[in-house]
């Protein structure tokens, strides 16, 4: 689909209004992706027994712990299908009713990446990611033959400026 002007129509990156005016479900953020959230779905209830609380607790406990994104995103996931799912319903727009909801594992993860309620988790993923690469160029550094190669060495010295340069920022 294209503009008059032959150009791509452009949709926004955040949406930000409950009418989601350029389209029904769309973007990276939980609240426009078009699955089910617990977390978005339901709110903390302050009664002593509080699911919602609860595992935000053990989220915010794991992120402290510096544990990665698909630690904490299997952890929450058998936390919900084990001690929560069964006990729940979920109203969709449309009304129906929707008994244990399904809260998929890239649902969980898009809540976690996305919202801001779990400080420090969106740093140590970029503090991941940046690991990430660092190993894999420097297991592509030397080549065979025993010579540098150059390209890759110019790449993990970026890489690990970056990551400093990141840690440094953040604080």
């Amino acid at each position: 689909m294209s503009t008059p002007n032959g150009h791509s129509p452009r949709l926004s990156a955040y949406q930000v209004g409950a009418w989601h005016s350029d389209g029904d479900s769309h973007g990276p953020q939980c609240s426009a992706n078009g699955e089910f959230c617990f977390l978005c779905a339901f709110r903390e209830t302050g009664e002593d027994d509080d699911i919602c609380a609860d595992t935000k607790a053990m989220i915010r406990i794991m992120v402290a712990q510096s544990k990665e994104l698909p630690v904490i995103v299997e952890a929450v996931h058998s936390t919900y299908n084990n001690n929560i799912r069964a006990d729940i319903t979920h109203r969709l727009p449309g009304g129906a009713v929707v008994t244990a909801p399904e809260w998929t594992k890239t649902s969980i993860q898009t809540h976690l990446v996305f919202s801001t309620e779990f400080a420090g988790l969106f740093a140590n993923v970029v503090t991941h990611i940046h690991q990430s690469l660092i190993m894999h160029l420097n297991a592509r550094l030397v080549r065979p033959d025993g010579s540098v190669d150059d390209d890759n060495r110019k790449a993990l010295i970026d890489t690990v400026t970056s990551l400093q340069k990141w840690n440094r920022d953040k604080k």
